[in-house]
């Protein structure tokens, strides 16, 4: 009889046993879970990255010897006519430079001799542009040409030449010094809606011999004119007439006086304001 008491004692003890660790077993199964609930972390989506495109980039440099760091020159001729041209060495094709067509003083001739004044100026200005993104060109255009169609299309011919072998925009800025002043305006009149904006430098002029539609052509071609006061071969009063006309047509002309200049300081001394003329928007 004692050992069937030790027995039910013995069996007792055993069945509390496994009910305490049943009960603990459970509640640290809900003590897990809970934790794993609380711990867990949502799936994030990541948010996608834009990656700017990678340039593409066209280099010059192997197509002339001569030019800067930034800019190679190039002395085409196109039929008679000695040409000048300064270019971007490297180009981004997305961002193609835009091209200056320069219109020359009378008495001043385009050639391949650098150490000529002229062409000293020319290289100034195929430096300033080229290092900036802007293509540079200049055409002999037949020498005094006082303005005629034929230096107007010495010009176009040779900025096709550019554009034949270099990726460029289609943006046209005019810019004319002294008697080149006349042809760069016909230029205008005759390509207006190739020519973004149009700056002219101590500018001799035609006005008078210009319809009514041709000077409201500029209407949409800004033009910016520099002339000093004291200018004895373009007399200052040249500007004047010109701003008479235009006010006229009720066409805007911006014009800075430039007191006590005479006209050889005005040929290269503005480059940076002819600069910021061109990049303004309309």
């Amino acid at each position: 009889m004692r050992i069937i008491k030790w027995l039910a004692v013995f069996l007792c003890l055993i069945c509390i046993g496994i009910g305490i660790n049943s009960y603990f077993t459970a509640e640290a199964n809900k003590a897990e879970d809970k934790q794993l609930t609380v711990t867990a972390t949502p799936e994030i989506t990541p948010i996608p990255t834009t990656v700017a495109p990678t340039p593409i980039l066209i280099d010059y440099s192997g197509t002339s010897h001569i030019g800067g760091e930034h800019y190679i020159e190039l002395s085409p001729k196109i039929g008679t006519e000695q040409g000048y041209v300064a270019f971007p060495k490297t180009v981004d094709e997305a961002n193609p430079p835009a091209i200056v067509v320069y219109y020359h003083g009378s008495a001043q001739k385009i050639t391949t001799n650098f150490i000529e004044d002229v062409m000293k100026n020319m290289r100034k200005y195929g430096e300033y542009f080229a290092n900036r993104n802007i293509a540079f060109v200049a055409s002999n255009q037949h020498g005094d040409n006082w303005g005629n169609k034929v230096a107007v299309e010495d010009t176009q011919a040779l900025v096709a030449w550019v554009r034949k072998r270099y990726v460029t925009s289609p943006t046209i800025y005019v810019l004319g010094f002294s008697m080149g002043g006349m042809p760069a305006m016909r230029h205008v009149i005759m390509y207006p809606k190739e020519v973004s904006r149009i700056a002219l430098l101590a500018p001799a002029q035609q006005v008078e011999t210009y319809t009514a539609a041709q000077i409201k052509m500029f209407r949409n071609v800004p033009l910016k004119v520099w002339h000093g006061t004291a200018d004895v071969n373009v007399p200052y009063w040249v500007t004047e007439e010109l701003q008479t006309y235009f006010k006229k047509n009720n066409t805007p002309v911006v014009v800075v006086t430039l007191k006590g200049k005479v006209h050889w300081d005005v040929d290269t001394e503005y480059m940076k304001d002819v600069y910021e003329w061109f990049l303004l928007t309309n």
